[in-house]
């Protein structure tokens, strides 16, 4: 955390090359929205944080549901006239001594690459980065010391100008006192019409000796890759998803074909947990060691613990918990369960709002009936308990230890323990007519 800091990020872009009727700042990158990891690393950088938003974002249940969670205050910007006229709709509520501007479409910004930026303690500190090919970003004119100049934005550029190779991230973090004079002076005469921030660039060069500015370039490209239409969006996925198995491999973890298993940031596996071909982790996944996830199983909110088997086929959906050595097999659904060590529930099953006990076996065609067209209704079963193949579990359902439920069941009470239930319409045979 940096003392003496407010950091401003920007969300207010109309964003009209995403093509979408979703904001672009909530749009998702490992099921994660683009927002959210600036909110993040922004938390991580200071206390005060305000976010630069316009209309559409204000009115968005996703981006309030944001907002109310990490406790962001907003300042909308009614009409979009740029990135200056955008910090200047927040500026009155600055009072720190820094202001750090972040944007809410470049979500993979390091937060050591922040302390370095800081670690300058210039007036002004500007990220930058070489480019090579053409790019619509602005282009960073120095002097013979190396001193920021001014910035360019690329449709402005012409000439020389245009074949710089120092490209401008956008983020910046400048002394608060030097942003607000600035703001009041900025003016409009571009190509564009609009109130560049970049222009505080300049504004300082004009001021060198009484002002330090610095630059500090980003080595990753991929750490500031804008993002502003859905070809974009698809490769900053696959930046993250690469960074992310990466991260996983050199920590023990097994995965056999790694291109084909998609992650979250909050995705946790433990060493020698092995992840086979194309499995998919939703938020909030913990695997332990030992753990095997088999082929073509979506995971989402659930801690498997040690020795577990996971698939193939297999969904798990939030609030589940598999204990050790348990079992979940093919076209098996679990929600909002948790499964007691040793447990099986190996084929074509559906388990839903239930706690079920150590060393149960949950026969093939199971189906815990939790819904009753209003609410959800919660069942238990007992250690050691067997429910026969073909069983419908009619919620709320509690089983003592040891019960036997017989195949074919359709149970509507309680079990008392070391109990057989027997709940299904007696055979009868009748001569075949011809």
């Amino acid at each position: 955390m940096l003392k003496n800091l407010t950091t401003v990020i920007l969300a207010a872009g109309s964003g009209t090359r995403m093509l979408s009727s979703l904001p672009k700042v909530l749009h998702k990158v490992a099921q994660q929205p683009l927002l959210e990891y600036v909110i993040k690393l922004a938390k991580s950088c200071s206390e005060e944080i305000i976010t630069v938003i316009n209309e559409e974002l204000a009115n968005h249940e996703l981006f309030n549901k944001l907002i109310r969670h990490y406790k962001i205050d907003t300042a909308l910007q009614s009409k979009p006239l740029g990135t200056a006229d955008a910090v200047k709709s927040v500026i009155e509520y600055v009072r720190s001594e820094y202001t750090l501007i972040l944007y809410a479409d470049i979500p993979f910004v390091e937060e050591s690459t922040i302390k370095k930026m800081w670690e300058e303690k210039s007036d002004l500190v500007v990220l930058g980065f070489e480019y090579f090919e053409d790019n619509q970003y602005g282009r960073i004119v120095v002097d013979e010391r190396n001193r920021l100049i001014r910035i360019i934005e690329k449709k402005d550029a012409k000439g020389e100008e245009a074949k710089i190779t120092l490209c401008n991230s956008g983020i910046l973090l400048v002394r608060t006192t030097i942003l607000k004079e600035f703001l009041d002076k900025v003016n409009n005469n571009n190509n564009s019409h609009e109130y560049y921030l970049t222009d505080l660039i300049e504004f300082v060069y004009k001021h060198k000796n009484l002002y330090k500015s610095s630059l500090i370039k980003v080595v990753d490209y991929n750490e500031i890759i804008g993002i502003n239409n859905k070809s974009q969006l698809a490769c900053a996925e696959g930046i993250l998803q690469e960074k992310l198995r990466t991260s996983l491999l050199n920590k023990g973890v097994i995965m056999i074909a790694p291109n084909t298993v998609f992650l979250t940031p909050t995705t946790i596996i433990e060493k020698d947990a092995v992840i086979h071909p194309f499995v998919f982790f939703g938020p909030n996944v913990w695997i332990d060691s030992d753990v095997t996830v088999l082929p073509f199983s979506h995971l989402e909110g659930v801690r498997v613990q040690k020795g577990a088997s996971i698939g193939p086929f297999t969904r798990i959906r939030p609030k589940t918990e598999v204990k050790e050595n348990s079992k979940i097999g093919n076209f098996v659904e679990v929600k909002n369960t948790v499964l007691g060590k040793s447990t099986k529930a190996s084929h074509l099953s559906y388990i839903g709002d239930a706690t079920i006990g150590e060393n149960v076996n949950i026969g093939a065609g199971t189906i815990f009936c939790n819904y009753d067209g209003y609410k959800k209704h919660h069942s238990t079963i007992g250690d050691n308990s067997f429910i026969g193949s073909n069983s419908c579990i009619i919620s709320p359902i509690q089983m003592g230890e040891d019960v036997l439920v017989a195949a074919g069941s359709i149970v509507t009470h309680d079990i008392p323990a070391k109990h057989l239930a027997i709940a299904r319409v007696e055979q009868k045979k009748y001569k075949k007519r011809i």
